[in-house]
């Protein structure tokens, strides 16, 4: 049983959500790989300067990527 759950965990989210969820993890990761940071677990202080990064941005003129991020980064953090 033990190995469906990353299924299960998977699929308790609609799919676009867990599409969304994941992009914004792997871009997460990508951030902290480039300052050789752990992405898993991530420290807060951490994921508090991407999120700064993130809001200086041009990309960022919503709070969308930052809910995003957020949400990602906690889904990741949680189905592991």
């Amino acid at each position: 049983m033990a190995g469906e759950l990353p299924e299960v965990l998977r699929k308790s989210r609609a799919e676009s959500t867990t599409i969304k969820y994941e992009g914004a993890f792997r871009r997460w990761r990508a951030w902290a790989n480039h300052h050789k940071l752990a992405a898993l677990p991530a420290r807060p202080l951490h994921v508090s300067l991407y999120l700064v990064e993130l809001i200086q941005s041009t990309n960022a003129r919503t709070a969308s990527p930052i809910s995003s991020a957020v949400h990602g980064i906690a889904w990741k953090h949680d189905t592991n």
